[in-house]
């Protein structure tokens, strides 16, 4: 019985332990904290490419930051201090809410809330951009998101070349047919397939120094904002204001006497300016009061009767 007893009692010890270590992970992934945006903008897309191929690197990332003004100047330092340079810097501040309120001094409140947001293109040297992107980290507070990317521009590099060396061997040949005795017409047609090869030649040397361009210097774009913000600014009640500067009543109603009285001078004076056709009136109304009286006097008595 003793055995029985002490079989079930390491199995429940067992049990407790099995259940305390499959609980101890789960605990753990709860408690786990993330990982820190050094870590986070770490990728062999931006430190481990081959050293044999060419590649074109591009990176973004979102995060939120504790002063998106301080945060923008700060990288742009950063950018300078690993070879870099700044193309981009937009900041602006977006509005969410806005609202008024009254004061008993005659004021208004205004509250409003807002989010400061900025984005930044930088280029940074490919081979010191994930040193530059771990230095970054110091700025984020919460990292977002993160993108990298490189493009394998082997094969474009070499067809750039190619077109170059191609575009000058075709210059070289049509100058030696341009400078060698034969018909005028011949020799015309020649120099301008000549200047068509250069105009090609000229295309093929900047599309390899562009390209050359992005190899050597990555992309990155920023996308940073901050915690939303209250301001709090004192307005003046224009209602308020009007109510203590109206006069009173009584140079209220003397003011608007005066004003009555201006404007009826200023009425007389328009009817005087008027005195012709004032005169054409009279004379028309007069004509009018003759003729009715003659036609009178012209009407026999007995018909008026």
């Amino acid at each position: 019985m003793s055995i029985a007893l002490a079989a079930c009692g390491k199995r429940e010890e067992a049990g407790d332990y099995a259940a305390a270590e499959s609980a101890a992970p789960a605990e753990a992934e709860k408690t786990a904290a993330p990982p820190a945006p050094a870590d986070a903008l770490t990728s062999r897309v931006l430190g481990g490419l081959p050293a044999d191929r060419r590649f074109v690197v591009t990176a973004r990332v979102d995060a939120r930051v504790r002063d998106t003004y301080r945060a923008s100047t700060a990288i742009e330092d950063l950018a300078a201090a690993h070879g870099g340079f700044v193309i981009r810097n937009d900041i602006k501040a977006e509005v969410s809410d806005t609202r008024e309120f009254a004061q008993l001094d005659g004021t208004r409140l205004e509250l409003m809330q807002y989010v400061t947001r900025a984005q930044l293109v930088l280029r940074v040297p490919t081979a010191r951009t994930q040193d530059f992107l771990r230095a970054l980290a110091a700025q984020i507070d919460f990292l977002e998101a993160r993108s990298y990317g490189a493009e394998d521009v082997q094969l474009e590099w070499m067809r750039q070349q190619l077109t170059a060396r191609r575009t000058q061997e075709a210059q070289q040949q049509l100058g030696e047919v341009a400078s060698a005795p034969g018909k005028t017409r011949q020799r015309v047609e020649a120099i301008d397939q000549q200047l068509q090869t250069k105009a090609a030649r000229d295309e093929a040397v900047l599309a390899q120094a562009l390209l050359d361009d992005k190899v050597a210097y990555s992309t990155v774009a920023l996308s940073l904002y901050q915690a939303p913000q209250l301001r709090k600014t004192v307005l003046t009640d224009f209602d308020s204001a009007l109510a203590d500067h109206r006069p009173a009543f009584g140079a209220s109603l003397k003011q608007s006497l005066r004003q009555g009285w201006r404007g009826l001078l200023l009425v007389v004076v328009g009817l005087a300016v008027l005195w012709p056709l004032w005169l054409i009136v009279a004379a028309v109304v007069g004509l009018l009061l003759w003729r009715a009286r003659r036609r009178r006097a012209t009407v026999p008595a007995q018909e008026r009767g």
